[in-house]
């Protein structure tokens, strides 16, 4: 049963003098009751029910014909003139191009030109031929076209001009051309064609191919690495492309080698600079497309992958449960894209990290240093420019600690700098050879350790007006001359350009890591001149936490050229919000290496001491002093020609040990004796066993936390 909802009139009981129970004409209302069939809203009103009138009617046909008078007008005026002038357009294209391809395809054009291609002794017979019959063609589509209409217009000529037909004699003179009325008609159609634009399909998109050997060939040629193809028949053909060895699947990846041909004149690192042109014509995105050197400078392979290598989550530090690290074994950095572990050097080398902010240089710098925080017998010195609490871990083992760019940071870290200059100066001396060595470094009483310098937001002191060439000159000297005595400097900016990185300091550091930057132009200043044009450009990285490495030679062995650079995912060693564990991992590393340098006496205020106590008796002695102090305590190490003070003098000087002054007096370094000698620093000041001072200062009650700290 269907709802309904009924009505009722007013009754007496509803003449209330509010309620209004007709309308301004008179009518009567209809009231909307609630029933228990459809229960009506609690705030149910009242409507109007009318009948039609007169009036309704009358506007409503002023309405349409309104409308219908709009539409007369713009037919008459707009549309119709608009229509025929389309049509006199049409008809003069039909009959121009339809004259044209009409006469064409009577006089059989396309047929003899079809006959012509190839002219030459072996087609001469065949292209008369071809011509005979052409001829022929063209006579029988010259009557197929002439003949009807000369007989229709003869037709009517005959019979309604000159002899008409009693049916025909109402027929005006010009009834005998309607002949060209068909014509008119197919020449307004064929114009129409002509006029309207082809429907052109939208093209389906490239699928992603692989690197044949056809496909190689076809793209190096169109990137003018290949000779292209002689345009005339029985030229030389230029060399191809050749696959030295087969494909073969690494990982995700399918690798591919190839050969460039001998005559091209082009090497692999033309064909690197064009990596993502040549990954456009594979249709791989560039983040899957990845070129590299071969084993000679002709050779190169491709690595195309099925996904983003670098799409998944930040891969977990390796040293994140390791106990300890020896940093002469190299720093694990990151992964390749292949998955395999980068590991960079530290020892006799230096390091610029660069990026726009909050694309993970900090963290970056982290994941390479988290080694060197588990070697004990490393000293950091750091220098942060932003305040954060990014290296606030490492705060403990830290002999010099700066938090901050306010004046008075920027003049502390000015006068640590030189400070460590000078002590970079005597680590040289104390020096045992013509480098340092592993053992040397381990040596606690030789007092020629490797130190890392990271200045975090670099920029934020070298464009100080004050104190900022007293700093860009003390990294510069870092940089040149600190890495051969163990000195590493860790410099990472956020703004790399010219202006606030003086070009002086960056020509000078060893390792390069770019992350994304803004554009080319940074990313050269971090990695070097014109390596955009090389291939290498860290603006057009997407991910966070990848950059552009650029290794050292001195530092891992790999040669020092654009070749080396490649693509590096950091480890995840800070916060980040999509894989978790990061900070854990730093805190953990902090931890033990705080732990590793407490059980082994390596802590700031250890340190110190040590120093003190192994530098008293380095001073300036004179040749006589010298003999003496050899006599005393270390007479076995008295050379077999030394039989005194002046033969002792001579025998140093051959040893390019001269005597000199250092203000005071002359003579020579203590130091520096001990060296040339063999003996251990400290011999000739009456420390018999080094070993013993140190265990000596392990055992004794030292506050581990007296570091120097300016935040």
């Amino acid at each position: 049963m269907a709802n309904v909802i009924p009505f009722r009139k007013p009754g007496p009981e509803d003449n209330d003098p509010g309620d209004a129970r007709t309308d301004d004409a008179g009518h009567e209302l209809a009231i909307i009751e609630p029933t228990s069939v459809l229960p009506a809203p609690a705030d149910w009103r009242q409507v109007t029910l009318s009948r039609p009138t007169w009036s309704g009617t009358k506007l409503r046909l002023g309405r349409a014909w309104s409308i219908l008078w709009r539409w007369a007008v713009w037919q008459t005026f707009v549309a119709t003139p608009k229509r025929l002038s389309y049509c006199i357009k049409w008809l003069t294209l039909g009959l121009v191009y339809g004259v044209v391809d009409l006469a064409r395809w009577t006089f059989a054009a396309d047929e003899r030109r079809e006959d012509k291609v190839g002219s030459g002794k072996t087609r001469k017979g065949a292209a008369v031929r071809g011509g005979r019959e052409a001829d022929h063609l063209a006579w029988w589509r010259l009557g197929a076209v002439f003949v009807p209409p000369v007989f229709a217009w003869l037709v009517l000529w005959h019979y309604v001009v000159r002899d008409p037909l009693p049916s025909m004699e109402f027929l005006p003179d010009w009834a005998m051309y309607a002949w060209a009325v068909p014509y008119l008609i197919w020449a307004i159609v064929y114009g129409h064609g002509k006029d309207t634009k082809p429907y052109v399909p939208p093209a389906a998109p490239r699928q992603r191919t692989d690197a044949t050997a056809v496909a190689m060939t076809d793209a190096l040629r169109a990137l003018a690495i290949l000779k292209p193809e002689p345009k005339t028949t029985g030229g030389k053909m230029p060399g191809v492309v050749t696959q030295a060895a087969m494909p073969r699947p690494m990982g995700q990846a399918l690798r591919t080698l190839w050969d460039l041909p001998a005559d091209c004149g082009k090497s692999a690192a033309d064909v690197i600079a064009v990596q993502e042109r040549l990954a456009g014509a594979f249709a791989t995105p560039l983040s899957q497309f990845v070129v590299r050197l071969g084993s000679h400078p002709s050779q190169f392979e491709i690595l195309q992958f099925k996904t983003d290598p670098f799409a998944g989550p930040m891969p977990v530090h390796p040293l994140a449960e390791a106990p300890v690290w020896d940093v002469w074994d190299g720093l694990p950095f990151g992964v390749s894209v292949l998955g395999e572990v980068e590991v960079i050097g530290l020892v006799f080398t230096s390091t610029l990290i660069g990026a726009r902010p909050r694309r993970g240089k900090s963290f970056a710098a982290r994941s390479a240093l988290a080694g060197a925080v588990l070697d004990p017998y490393v000293r950091f010195h750091v220098f942060n420019g932003k305040a954060g609490e990014t290296w606030e871990g490492i705060k403990p083992i830290c002999e010099d600690y700066v938090a901050g760019a306010h004046d008075e940071d920027i003049a502390t870290v000015a006068q640590s700098l030189e400070r460590l200059v000078r002590e970079m100066k005597d680590q040289h001396a104390r020096i045992r050879g013509s480098k340092l060595t592993r053992d040397q470094a381990r040596d606690l009483s030789a007092g020629v350790p490797v130190r890392v310098v990271v200045v975090d937001e670099a920029q934020e002191y070298l464009s100080d007006p004050k104190h900022g060439p007293r700093i860009e000159a003390a990294l510069v000297t870092l940089a040149k001359v600190g890495p051969s005595a163990g000195f590493s400097p860790y410099l990472i900016t956020q703004r790399p350009d010219e202006k606030s990185f003086p070009t002086t300091l960056r020509a000078v550091l060893g390792v390069r890591y770019c992350l994304n930057v803004m554009s080319y132009h940074d990313s050269n200043v971090v990695l070097g001149p014109d390596m955009s044009k090389l291939g290498f450009d860290a603006s057009k990285i997407t991910h966070k936490g990848v950059g552009i490495l650029r290794p050292d030679e001195d530092a891992n062995g790999a040669p020092d050229s654009f070749e080396a650079c490649r693509t590096v995912r950091t480890f995840l060693i800070g916060e980040d919000d999509t894989t978790p564990g990061g900070a854990e991992d730093w805190a953990s590393i902090c931890a033990r290496g705080i732990a590793l340098r407490e059980e082994l006496g390596t802590m700031p205020g250890q340190v110190i001491e040590l120093a003190e106590r192994v530098s008293v008796s380095d001073e300036t002695l004179n040749a006589t002093e010298l003999w003496e102090r050899l006599q005393r305590y270390a007479p076995e190490a008295t050379p077999s020609k030394v039989t005194d003070h002046n033969s002792l003098g001579r025998h140093l000087a051959m040893k390019g040990l001269a005597s000199a002054s250092d203000g005071i007096r002359r003579g020579r370094s203590r130091a520096s004796v001990e060296r040339v000698l063999g003996l251990s620093v400290g011999r000739l000041a009456g420390v018999s066993d080094p070993s013993d001072l140190t265990e000596d200062l392990t055992d004794s009650d030292t506050d581990p936390d007296t570091s120097t700290d300016t935040h």
